[in-house]
């Protein structure tokens, strides 16, 4: 009777271990097997199933549903992102003709038809692209005033442009790197940090850090009143030491009370994003606003210190960083104050390394993408009111893996216990970045610390930002205040 017994159990628990030997091995238990995460050089110890690396608006989670490819931003190379395909034209990332009807679908979004759809295709086939840079608007010889779109056709294998003007000679009035479904690149070009008269355009076509080609055009500027001068950032008038930094040897570089907003110093987006909606980005009451609006979608806001071609941007190497701000509580309410590369905002070899570190003799690590998050909000993470009570902070050695330098890792300062809003009222978060540690501080109280990585000791600059809509799994909803705002009081940056 025992044998009759045993026999069964030896049997149950052969074929669960061979289902258990026959299922994707996922040591992270971030859904996502390893095997696809080697493959697509992701690490298969950190969970990165919720990460974008590739920028394309489709987490990995979802990348690994629709078989697309997690590290390149159009998988089928059709000039169309993944994220456009699937959320905006409903048609197959993987295919460049979703419908089979010879058409691809670029071309039928170019020409109003229906890329879905056999029985609707174009009459005729699509031009190809140019063999160099073609301006759409403005024409050569126009008239321009305000603030002027700058629309190009570019040939094919483009990956994003810049454009440029004689205004402002060797920074860019702005870059695009997503193409719109009708051919065209665009940037907005504030001809009021002009001079009335005649100014050159001249945009580049680039494929990674090589160009592919340019045009130069020559407009008439004709602004009614010359633009008035830049105020500059505020001063802070306390420049009592904070308590963490007290007694060795720091003085205050700069500071920002936000009496006014300088365009001298802050740059409106990064230059992977589009511009702000309108009136998104302001100073009202000795603080600055940085919104997200129902009305406009909710998009990602980011103001930075980054080069966008103003005239006195802010990157820093080592410090302590401080700054005064609350934010709205709601679902999707991502607030963040952080540090970014600014070798890698600047880069003009990508997606090749910056060639500075070649050039100096600096180790390569130092031209990574080094990312120091001093507070990110978690309202887009967890639900009111935990989601306000969690103070986090992070250090990045690559962010994105880009650049050969493998995976990114990162390093975590999470509290979560202490009863406090931290979304809705002021409160004063700092990072003290040193060569061989970062140690975070929530209202001078210091809340950890973590060592640096080999990437870490390099030039940054300062973001604040609202988005929304990033890696959040919680995205706004009805419940969400109408308006979304990060209000900054002060920035402070010291300096041994």
């Amino acid at each position: 009777m025992l044998k009759w017994l045993v026999l069964p159990m030896v049997v149950l628990a052969y074929l669960a271990a061979s289902v258990s030997a026959g299922a994707p091995r996922d040591r992270d238990h971030d859904r996502l097997p390893d095997r696809w995460e080697r493959k697509h050089h992701l690490s298969p110890t950190t969970p990165s199933a919720k990460r974008d690396p590739d920028g394309d608006h489709l987490r990995n989670r979802r990348e690994l549903r629709l078989r697309t490819h997690p590290r390149r931003a159009d998988t089928d190379r059709d000039r169309l992102r993944d994220g456009g395909e699937v959320r905006r034209f409903h048609t197959n990332p993987r295919k460049r003709d979703t419908d089979g009807d010879g058409f691809r679908d670029r071309c039928e979004l170019r020409k109003g038809t229906n890329p879905r759809k056999r029985r609707s295709h174009p009459k005729r086939r699509c031009s190809k692209s140019p063999s160099s840079v073609v301006y759409v608007a403005p024409r050569r010889g126009a008239k321009v005033s305000g603030v002027t779109p700058v629309r190009v056709r570019a040939p094919a294998g483009t990956e994003w442009v810049g454009v440029y003007s004689s205004c402002n000679p060797g920074n860019a009035v702005g870059e695009d790197l997503v193409q719109d479904g009708g051919g065209e690149w665009s940037v907005q070009w504030d001809t009021q940090v002009c001079s009335n008269g005649q100014q050159t355009l001249d945009t580049w076509a680039y494929r990674g850090g090589a160009a592919l080609g340019n045009a130069t055009i020559t407009v008439q500027v004709s602004n009614s009143s010359p633009p008035p001068p830049d105020p500059g950032p505020t001063a802070c008038q306390d420049t009592t030491i904070p308590g963490p930094i007290v007694g060795q040897g720091y003085t205050m570089r700069f500071s920002d009370c936000f009496d006014t907003l300088s365009r001298s110093v802050w740059c409106s987006h990064q230059w992977w994003e589009a511009p702000p909606p309108a009136g998104t980005q302001y100073v009202s009451d000795g603080a600055l606003h940085v919104v997200s609006r129902r009305s406009d979608g909710y998009p990602n806001n980011t103001i930075s210190s980054e080069p966008c071609g103003q005239s006195n941007p802010k990157s820093f190497k080592q410090g302590y960083f401080e700054a005064r701000f609350r934010s709205t509580n709601g679902r999707g309410s991502m607030p963040a104050f952080w540090l970014f590369s600014t070798r890698h905002a600047t880069n003009p070899a990508w997606p090749n390394p910056n060639p500075v570190c070649q050039q100096q003799g600096l180790p390569a690590a130092e031209c990574l993408v080094s990312e120091l998050d001093i507070h990110e909000g978690h309202e887009g993470v967890y639900p009111f009111p935990r989601g306000s009570q969690i103070f986090a902070g992070a250090l990045h050695r690559n962010t994105g893996g880009n650049y050969g330098g493998g995976a990114d890792q990162f390093r975590q300062v999470f509290v979560d216990t202490q009863p406090v809003n931290y979304g809705g009222n002021y409160h004063v978060y700092a990072a003290k970045w040193t060569m061989s540690e970062v140690c975070w501080y929530l209202d001078d109280v210091q809340q950890g610390c973590q060592p640096t990585y080999d990437s870490t000791n390099q030039p940054m600059h300062i973001l604040f930002y609202q988005w929304p809509n990033s890696w959040n799994s919680l995205k706004p909803d009805s419940t969400t205040p109408d308006e979304l705002h990060i209000e900054v009081d002060w920035i402070r940056v010291w300096q041994q």
